[in-house]
């Protein structure tokens, strides 16, 4: 199973329009594709104004298939091409496998937050199965769903970790219960040399549609 992402930054003073833009265009695709989409609005971690647009697929074949019907549709085409001037710079599209979860796989919650880093050379075996153990740790502690991802294109062994919550209140609940965790603290030091410095990198994000 796979995650694709698709994320773009609005102008500055184009919020509120990007934000209508992004909740049509979320629901257009899911039409066109007969795929389940959500959009999203970064809170922290990105520049102010970044959308991005998620769904969970099979296969490359089933992003393929999704992308032909995307191209063949016109009135996609025309609401791209007149979403355009909302937007500063290129789309940026990702894909990573979905290693595994708890819960149901991520699916339920509006806020998400996302963890990445990049695996040393040499620690990639040891640093998914460190990343399962700390994404299931994590989710005993909170029980909150998630997913422990790895990219397919990017930076090379980038992993990710998603979790889901309710509300802003419940992130501050939980981001308490991890940190006063001892077993939290120490997983986290041991598992520190295994990726490379300063590439860790998070962001929080709200569910718009």
């Amino acid at each position: 199973m796979y995650l694709f992402v698709r994320r773009r930054t609005c102008a500055p003073d184009r919020i509120a329009d990007a934000t209508g833009f992004a909740i049509d265009m979320c629901n257009r695709v899911s039409g066109i594709t007969g795929l389940t989409f959500s959009a999203w609005q970064v809170a922290f971690g990105a520049p102010v104004g970044t959308f991005s647009w998620s769904t969970t697929l099979e296969s490359h074949a089933a992003l393929g298939e999704a992308t032909e019907k995307l191209a063949a549709d016109s009135g996609y085409i025309d609401a791209v091409q007149s979403g355009a001037e909302l937007f500063v710079g290129p789309a940026e599209d990702s894909l990573v496998d979905i290693v595994a979860t708890v819960g149901d796989g991520g699916h339920r919650g509006g806020i998400a937050s996302l963890i990445t880093a990049e695996v040393a050379a040499g620690n990639l075996a040891e640093a998914v199965g460190w990343g399962v153990e700390m994404m299931e740790h994590v989710a005993g502690v909170t029980g909150r769903d998630g997913l422990f991802t790895r990219s397919m294109y990017g930076p090379w062994a980038q992993v990710g970790w998603i979790s889901l919550a309710d509300s802003f209140e419940q992130v501050d609940e939980e981001t308490a219960a991890v940190a006063a965790d001892p077993q939290y603290l120490t997983m986290v030091d041991a598992g520190t040399p295994l990726f490379l410095p300063g590439s860790g990198h998070g962001t929080l994000s709200r569910r718009i549609t």
